[in-house]
């Protein structure tokens, strides 16, 4: 099966839009791998850490790469896409325990006496995963995992909160026994909010940071793409988690990287061509991507941008509908919050010209401008609010607003 970064996606209703990712196009990351598979693999008590950034920037590529180092350094890695478990803490704390335990299986020699029971546990926590169980596992003194399960009732409900304590309690445990660094990947981590809403996971924040505090020669290294959320959990002075996590924010690529990566994947372009692109697009990576691919014959790049953006088989159409239908529902282009979006396609405005523009009263707008910047849409600078991503602006001018200044313009006078 093709990981979320080899084949992204994209799709609403019944268009698809499909792009190939390959491993040369990690560009000007070395840093941030580097960073830390240093910090990750040296002994002493774990440091965790957050990458925070727009979707499709880079994250998940960068957590790949350093899940391989990482494993080739014979650390126990267990990566996992948090947005699969955002509504089953028990599945998810499953998950984690036999990724870890498929893991340690991997650093014993073939010659083990532990594999055979170790290989066991594993068959027994894949068969847990498909039954509705309550379970505790611990590790024995001769390094076996020791699973203790008890099914339940369909009618009961599942005791979340200590199936999220056991799967760290494990990882804990694991590192003691085998003497092995740990590191936990969790990829899209944001939606662990969403947890908060299941009984007895209202206080889920705070469990985590009391999990932390306790893990021992385990790090966790989590990312996501809520930044403004993200950077209220981790650096917020009243969070529950505020000092347990170094930030580490992963934005556009450089000009002269963003060139390099579009030339990789559109082999006939020119540097001026690509710089062109660059001012379109910017250093993101995944648009610059969309554009390599979408590359045709006798049309200029701005041509082609507005093809993306207008058409409904567009790769930047379909992005765009589908960052708007994740965060806002199916529907958004029919709601409030599009209006909003539509009238900031014409450019900064304040609060009250917001209002002015839809012909409204203030009063309402404010939980939905305000429900705009949790999801990143929309930010305020010095009093005035605008559309925080570019692409997201020129889909509504393109689509919307006929009449408005082009954006295309405008990127070439920049």
């Amino acid at each position: 099966m093709l990981s979320k970064n080899a084949l992204a996606r994209l799709y609403v209703g019944q268009h698809i839009c499909y792009l190939t990712y390959m491993p040369s196009d990690i560009v000007d990351r070395e840093e941030v791998i580097g960073s830390l598979l240093g910090r990750l693999t040296q002994q002493g008590r774990g440091a965790n850490y957050a990458l925070i950034g727009p979707r499709r920037i880079g994250k998940t590529a960068i957590l790949e790469e350093l899940e391989k180092r990482l494993t080739r350094s014979n650390v126990i890695v267990a990566r996992i896409d948090f947005s699969k478990y955002a509504y089953d803490p028990s599945e998810f704390s499953l998950a984690l325990v036999d990724f870890l335990t498929e893991a340690y299986e991997r650093t014993l020699g073939r010659t083990s006496r532990l594999l055979t029971h170790v290989k066991h546990a594993v068959t027994e926590i894949k068969k847990l995963r498909r039954a509705r169980i309550e379970f505790d596992i611990t590790m024995g003194d001769d390094g076996q995992p020791v699973l203790t399960a008890k099914p339940t009732l369909g009618k009961e409900e599942p005791k979340h909160a200590q199936s999220f304590e056991n799967c760290f309690s494990y990882a804990s445990q694991l590192a003691s026994v085998s003497g092995e660094r740990i590191v936990v990947i969790l990829d899209e981590a944001q939606r662990i909010v969403e947890w908060a809403k299941l009984n007895g996971m209202e206080a889920v924040m705070d469990q985590f940071r009391s999990i932390i505090d306790r893990l021992g020669e385990v790090s966790i290294v989590l990312s996501g793409s809520r930044v403004h959320m993200l950077r209220r959990i981790f650096g917020a002075a009243g969070s529950p988690l505020f000092g347990r996590f170094t930030l580490i924010e992963v934005g556009p690529l450089e000009e002269r990287d963003a060139i390099t990566l579009y030339l990789r994947r559109a082999s006939q372009a020119n540097r001026d061509e690509a710089k062109e692109v660059y001012k379109l697009v910017g250093g993101h990576p995944f648009y610059l991507l969309v554009m390599a691919e979408a590359r045709r014959q006798n049309e200029s790049v701005a041509q082609r941008y507005r093809r993306l953006l207008t058409s409904v088989t567009g790769g930047l159409y379909l992005y765009v509908n589908y960052i708007l239908s994740e965060d806002l529902g199916s529907r958004v282009t029919e709601t409030h919050y599009a209006k909003i979006l539509r009238t900031l396609a014409q450019g900064e405005k304040k609060f009250s010209e917001i209002a002015k523009g839809l012909g409204t009263k203030a009063e309402w707008l404010t939980r939905y401008v305000t429900k705009l910047a949790e999801f990143d849409l929309v930010e305020k600078t010095n009093g005035t609010y605008k559309l925080k991503d570019r692409i997201v602006r020129d889909y509504f001018a393109f689509n919307y607003q006929e009449d408005a200044a082009s954006p295309a313009s405008d990127a070439k006078a920049t």
